[in-house]
């Protein structure tokens, strides 16, 4: 969902990262889809999937940097929105992960969904859900995440008018209200 992650690794040996920024993640998937594209072909969502990879060489070779980092024992390691990662523990060490979100990143998530949609990649959560369920108590949020939420709820009202409208330009007439939750 590009959201944001913290790692923090308790003991043991160091884990070798690798990065590459958001900015650059659209050059990194066609990167990606013109070294291999007859894996993109089978399937679309590839890019989301733990075991793709590519080497940090070509990466840079194609105008994407390419950051590399050794976490030790006691050290955080934040990875941002759609900021491409990947690693490998160096040895025998415990660590833990938890993804996060703060108000600069609804923006994100609604871009993901659009993505999703496009890779035919189901969504880890219903940004959607997340985004009604905030809406719906507006005494909880402070007033900038309530200003991003206003504006997340705006644009999912009008995603949904326009898919309304493709499907009844595609000729799809019958609909079945479902009630979630």
């Amino acid at each position: 969902h590009w959201i944001y992650s913290i790692n923090y690794l308790h003991w043991g040996e160091p884990k070798t990262w690798y990065g590459v920024p958001s900015a650059y993640a659209d050059a990194l998937e066609e990167t990606m889809k013109e070294q291999a594209p007859e894996l993109f072909d089978n399937q679309p969502d590839l890019m989301h999937h733990l075991a793709t990879t590519m080497s940090p060489s070509l990466l840079m070779k194609n105008g994407i940097p390419v950051v590399r980092t050794d976490q030790c024992a006691g050290e955080f390691v934040v990875t941002f929105p759609r900021a491409y990662h990947a690693g490998f523990n160096q040895g025998f060490n415990f660590a833990e992960a938890v993804n996060f979100s703060i108000a600069d990143w609804l923006p994100v998530g609604r871009q993901s969904v659009h993505h999703y949609r496009l890779t035919q990649k189901h969504p880890v959560f219903c940004h959607d859900e997340l985004v009604c369920k905030m809406i719906a108590q507006p005494d909880e949020l402070d007033l900038s995440l309530l200003l991003v939420t206003t504006e997340d709820a705006s644009t999912m009202l009008s995603d949904e008018e326009e898919l309304r409208r493709n499907i009844k330009q595609a000729g799809i007439l019958a609909e079945e209200r479902v009630i979630f939750e």
